[in-house]
């Protein structure tokens, strides 16, 4: 479950949703990127269990990871979890244009304000 925001098909969906379609028109090309990709990500999978270990006891009651991985085992939550990341990319890829403009235009204002006087 866990691993499958990792695996290949998820990353060649991810390019599919956040390339331009003439780079995503080869279904082999785009299953070998997820390929390398998944792998990439394989050889530092130890670093991000450590880091998003940490994260989650600082976030999470024992009661709220014991809910979700209840939901996350059964199929329904698996399913769910599979299709996470992919809808994230997919948003994303929409709005993601229209949310850089709007933070580059308040990043001035933002910077005055943190500014240290």
């Amino acid at each position: 479950m866990f691993l499958d925001m990792f695996s290949p098909e998820t990353f060649a969906a991810q390019f599919a949703t956040t390339l331009p379609p003439e780079m995503t028109d080869n279904e082999e090309k785009l299953q070998l990127a997820g390929q390398i990709m998944s792998d990439a990500i394989m050889e530092i999978l130890p670093e991000i269990e450590a880091a998003m270990l940490k994260s989650v006891v600082k976030h999470f009651t024992l009661e709220e990871l014991q809910a979700m991985y209840d939901f996350y085992s059964t199929d329904l939550g698996a399913s769910i979890m599979r299709k996470s990341s992919v809808y994230f990319v997919d948003a994303m890829a929409d709005i993601n244009p229209r949310v850089l403009e709007v933070s580059t235009n308040a990043k001035p204002e933002i910077l005055a304000i943190l500014q240290v006087e």
